[in-house]
């Protein structure tokens, strides 16, 4: 029997509106994710820190958390008794304390570094869990629209990047941790009222180490590569997109609205995920994402104005949000269920890890020695291989089905 849920945790009246409560777990974590991650910038040039330096230390949490990651998903295995949500809640509270540190305390400037590296890599390592607790509801049968609560977060983390631009404009930048203290309250009060769900473990499939998943899972692992190159790219441009706009006339009010121009445009594509994969294959949806990313990063890096950004902006839902959607239900329906949980983590590790920490680290000393426009070329070239490694991973896959149909014919 497989040890998603307990029999004590899945009462009938525990699974009334659980759409509805998983959409809100979605809403509160992106709200209170808005303060510590679409802020980086804002937040520590405030405290006095260079583009190198803020670079560095979100380059830094992404390294930290290729191995943080990994490490949670196998510690929510070997101990299973206690549930995702709990694993959640703890990992919350680290980063509610590290980020009042880095606001309130008079911190050396390497201290604030390593404050901060770690505050952000644990909030980002909480978004495989937090995925895995929908999955684990659908293979309990009661089935989760993961698309539609994550693009409901998006959409909401778009609202809240409006509301706080202006409240940084109007108060100092320091105020973003205690709202981020508010957000995270209220998503373990939401948190809390959903049903416990608990990492598979001890049955006699063990799931595998990250080295074991990418030869288990080549198709899986070539996707993971070219979202690498592509999240790389992303990163870049998203990190330093008030350097960006101010580049093009814009201001901190702009930012703000780009933010929400972006985030926004995710909703409908990550709702409508599920429908789509049932008229087309994972692999085709996926591709179709890494080619609507080439558009979107060429226009964001080289548009002449604003608006034309924001164009580019816009195809963040059709990119990011379609990929996002499909990639994280792909786990679900590919990977056999002991690998789950680190497969989520994997997109973490390949993304929020490696993609991140090139994009921070590189675009940030690309800019300070040699211009904003070194990185745009920078971005463009990751993204074109990025988009070609996925279009290339799925064209293998589709031969390897047809090799494998012709084959059972033949026998």
């Amino acid at each position: 029997m497989k040890n998603w849920m307990r029999k004590a945790d899945a009462r009938p009246a525990d699974m009334n509106h659980l759409q509805v409560k998983y959409n809100l777990v979605q809403i509160s974590f992106w709200a209170a994710s808005c303060a510590i991650c679409a802020f980086i910038a804002i937040f520590l040039q405030a405290k006095g820190l260079t583009n190198t330096q803020i670079g560095t230390v979100t380059g830094g949490a992404c390294i930290l958390n290729i191995v943080l990651s990994p490490f949670l998903s196998g510690l929510t295995s070997r101990f299973n008794k206690i549930s995702l949500q709990g694993y959640v809640m703890a990992g919350m509270a680290v980063t509610v304390i590290g980020y009042l540190l880095c606001a309130y305390v008079s911190l050396p400037v390497i201290a604030l570094m390593v404050v901060y590296m770690i505050t952000y890599c644990v909030n980002i390592s909480m978004v495989p869990l937090i995925a895995s607790i929908s999955m684990n509801y659908t293979a309990a049968g009661h089935e989760v629209n993961f698309g539609l609560a994550r693009g409901l977060g998006s959409i909401t983390y778009a609202i809240c990047a409006v509301g706080l631009t202006q409240m940084t404009t109007i108060f100092n930048p320091m105020i973003l941790s205690v709202i981020y203290l508010i957000g995270v309250a209220a998503f373990f009060a939401i948190l809390m009222s959903t049903p416990k769900t608990y990492a598979a473990g001890n049955e006699e499939a063990k799931g595998g180490s990250l080295i074991e998943m990418v030869g288990k899972y080549k198709s899986f692992f070539g996707i993971l590569i070219g979202f690498a190159f592509l999240f790389t790219a992303v990163t870049s441009l998203a990190t330093y997109q008030i350097n960006i706009i101010k580049n093009l006339g814009g201001t901190e009010a702009v930012y703000g609205i780009s933010v929400f121009a972006s985030a926004a445009t995710e909703l409908p594509f990550m709702a409508m995920a599920g429908k789509l994969q049932k008229r087309f294959s994972a692999m085709n949806l996926m591709a179709a994402a890494a080619v609507c990313y080439i558009a979107r990063n060429l226009l964001i890096a080289y548009a002449p104005t604003l608006p034309l950004m924001f164009l580019g902006l816009m195809l963040q839902g059709a990119s990011y949000g379609l990929m996002t959607a499909v990639i994280t239900v792909y786990v679900n329906d590919h990977l056999e269920s002991q690998d789950q949980v680190m497969g989520q983590t994997m997109i973490t590790v390949l993304t929020c890890g490696v993609g991140s920490c090139l994009g921070n680290v590189l675009g940030g000393i690309l800019q300070d020695t040699m211009g904003i426009d070194v990185m745009f070329f920078f971005t463009s070239m990751m993204t074109l291989i990025g988009a070609a490694i996925i279009i290339l991973t799925v064209v293998a896959s589709k031969r390897l089905v047809i090799r494998r149909i012709r084959k059972s014919y033949q026998m």
